[in-house]
């Protein structure tokens, strides 16, 4: 794929190729049918859904799935498969970098150095995981010129002068912040939900990697019409084994945990069950889990809210429109009638 885009920030057109293996596409259709075979799981409690024709129907498990693997179901796979490529290869804008540190860990005033440095070093996090910003060159361009171009371009969202950075508190300002950080977590969707899992348990205990796993898994569920956290043929277990193993969070010098091994169930044969457990390494590592745990913490206190008002006796008896329950639900939010199931933010 070759796309090209004009960089404001070195007033130059930037062009990116993106070269991938060529495949048999009978080999990727075999693949595929055999992922969904093997991987998918089908929930049982989303079998039943409330509109017959929705955008909800296109995912793996709608109500009239079956079993085995169809050309539906492998076109819709095949769909997925390209959108969420699509998403790996787009290239990320300064303004989104940002928009997302300010939205997932200063939405309070922050000293303009480290907010500068903040977007540093999210700029390097996106490079590490595969993307680019644009603009930007690893360990060449500051975070003052991603910043600089920010501010030029967001006066009447943010309030920036020598020495701070402060978003200026009206909606449309988290408008179009919130707009412009949602192109930043389909790269990072999957590690926030495992960052999530993680911040929810006591910091100062040891937590069990399987418990993780767990809340992963359904935190995904959960969230599975919000972001693509991986390809279809992808196995999510696997992939959160992956990010928590040695490679990435539990490297020796730059992981964020620290591994270990507690005795658990004891076994007939006079041995017992290690399980593998994790302990977050130092207040540095629980910041970067906090900012990461941030990007999908609105979404899932969201999913609360709505849970809530469903089970709730103001959900109305007779049916009404999807949009007047939302624009409801958001009225009694702003004016305080709803209380939040805990803050948007985990605390820095």
């Amino acid at each position: 794929m070759i796309s090209e885009k004009y960089d404001e920030m070195t007033n130059k057109s930037l062009r990116r190729s993106v070269f991938t293996e060529s495949q048999n596409f009978k080999e990727y259709l075999s693949t595929m049918a055999s992922s969904l075979n093997t991987y998918q799981p089908r929930p049982i409690r989303m079998t039943k859904l409330p509109a017959p024709i929705s955008y909800r129907e296109l995912v793996p498990w709608h109500r009239n799935h079956s079993e085995t693997v169809d050309d539906r179901s492998l076109i819709r796979a095949i769909g997925y498969h390209v959108v969420y490529e699509a998403q790996m290869m787009c290239s990320i804008s300064p303004i989104a970098v940002c928009s997302c540190i300010l939205l997932g860990k200063w939405r309070e005033i922050v000293p303009r150095a480290v907010f500068e440095q903040d977007c540093q070093w999210l700029s390097e996090e996106i490079i590490a995981s595969g993307g680019d910003v644009v603009g930007y060159t690893s360990r060449n361009t500051t975070g003052s010129e991603i910043a600089d171009y920010f501010y030029k371009r967001f006066q009447t969202c943010v309030d920036v002068n020598e020495q701070t950075v402060r978003i200026i508190e009206k909606h449309s300002s988290f408008i179009q912040l919130a707009y412009n950080k949602n192109s930043v977590m389909c790269r990072f969707s999957i590690k926030s939900v495992i960052a999530l899992a993680i911040v929810s348990r006591s910091s100062h205990k040891k937590l069990k990697k399987e418990d993780i796993i767990k809340d992963t898994l359904l935190l995904c569920d959960w969230l599975q019409f919000e972001f693509l956290f991986c390809r279809p043929c992808d196995n999510l277990n696997e992939l959160s084994e992956t990010i928590l193993g040695a490679n990435e969070w539990t490297h020796p010098v730059r992981g964020l945990l620290s591994v270990g091994v507690e005795n658990n169930t004891y076994l007939n044969s006079g041995d017992f069950e290690e399980l593998e457990t994790f302990t977050i390494r130092n207040q540095k590592s629980l910041n970067v889990l906090h900012f990461f745990a941030n990007l999908v913490r609105p979404f899932v206190q969201s999913l609360c809210i709505v849970c809530s008002f469903v089970t709730s006796e103001r959900c109305p008896v007779i049916a009404k429109s999807d949009s007047s329950i939302i624009r409801s639900i958001c009225q009694d939010a702003l004016s305080g009638n709803i209380s939040l199931p805990f803050t948007p933010l985990c605390k820095f």
